[in-house]
């Protein structure tokens, strides 16, 4: 009997731990397995073009979080940060692509503002809306990270905080 109750607390632990954790991925677009052994989609959206050359598109990670990602095609390489914790490598992401009943744009935004249709990656470890917003820096017109209660784009690689950027909505 002690060895069922102990299970029975165990198990419910372990609901109320997954329970509290409150990040979790968008569904609302289509997101697809993303590395450098697996086909780059073509349909995969475009978030800009670094000053070496390459096309930057968006892409998903979780960690903390779920965040946007910078992801180049010919190197299988991701680029983001969450703020507190900065990654480059090749760890296995997701892609944003278009589908036939989905098509996207960048549109200008500044300071927060809620734009209708915004495309968000997930939710962040406080449970709320991460959205992908993308600004000019010194390597290039980057994809980054909108969180609209910080009123600011922040872009991997860049340590400016811009209120000036634009945001991918869903059309």
């Amino acid at each position: 009997m002690v060895k069922v109750v102990c299970l029975l607390a165990a198990l419910l632990a372990l609901f109320l731990v997954v329970l509290a954790d409150p990040e979790e991925y968008d569904t609302e677009h289509t997101w697809v397995a993303g590395f450098l052994s697996l086909p780059f989609p073509k349909n995969a959206v475009l978030g800009g073009v670094s000053t070496l050359g390459y096309y930057v598109y968006v892409g998903r990670v979780k960690y903390e979080g779920v965040f946007p990602v910078q992801v180049i095609a010919e190197t299988g390489e991701i680029t983001w940060s969450n703020g507190t914790y900065a990654y480059v490598g090749t760890k296995n992401y997701e892609l944003l692509v278009t589908s036939s009943n989905s098509s996207f744009e960048w549109i200008t935004s500044h300071d927060g503002k809620y734009e209708r249709g915004l495309v968000a990656v997930g939710t962040s470890i406080s449970d709320e809306r991460v959205f992908v917003c993308r600004a000019i820096t010194s390597l290039g017109q980057l994809p980054g990270t909108l969180i609209l209660s910080l009123k600011v784009c922040r872009v991997s690689g860049s340590t400016v905080k811009y209120d000036k950027y634009e945001v991918l909505v869903a059309r």
